[in-house]
């Protein structure tokens, strides 16, 4: 049952990949206002967000961008943005450009997708394979007794089988010999 619980979770978790694919990340003009670090959906922390003067927000994936971002970004100033949809409802920025320089490049969220959906595919193997060796070490360590009680029962039960064919065959002797 564990088994099927942890594929069903990590199935899900890849799908949650697929279901925030480049393929489906959404294009947006926008007019920067500022940068903040604010708590953020269902995220336990501070996370770093863009703001746009229309309220739109975006969270920053990094710190590194977020300096980055906040060293280039001009307040007033229109930007191209490329972003996705997180499951928990916010928007997750994936690129930035004011038209004639790229400020946070695409390949770079596109790469970081690959390795994280690559991840969640093999965490999806390898809790697998433990559950699996983890099952049957305790099938052979921890049932023994329940294996060697099975094998009793078995056996009994073969003994009985053997018993009951006896008397129906010795039933059958008796009913050949009495007729004539």
């Amino acid at each position: 049952l564990l088994v099927v619980i942890y594929v069903f979770i990590w199935s899900f978790a890849i799908a949650v990949y697929q279901w925030q694919a480049p393929e489906r990340w959404s294009h947006a003009e926008i007019v920067y206002s500022h940068l903040s670090r604010e708590v953020d959906g269902i995220r336990r922390g501070l996370s770093y967000v863009l703001h746009s003067a229309g309220g739109r927000k975006f969270v920053i994936q990094n710190r590194d961008d977020f300096s980055k971002l906040n060293e280039k970004l001009r307040p007033g100033k229109r930007y191209s943005l490329i972003y996705s949809k997180a499951i928990a409802g916010f928007n997750v920025l994936e690129a930035v450009s004011d038209g004639a320089e790229v400020l946070l490049p695409l390949e770079k969220s596109i790469a970081r997708w690959e390795a994280q959906r690559r991840q969640a595919v093999i965490c999806l193997y390898v809790t697998c394979g433990i559950e699996i060796v983890a099952l049957i070490l305790i099938d052979r360590l921890w049932c023994k007794k329940e294996h060697a009680q099975i094998r009793a029962q078995k056996e009994m039960i073969r003994k009985r089988q053997e018993r009951v064919q006896e008397k129906l065959a010795a039933q059958r002797q008796d009913k050949g010999a009495k007729k004539p």
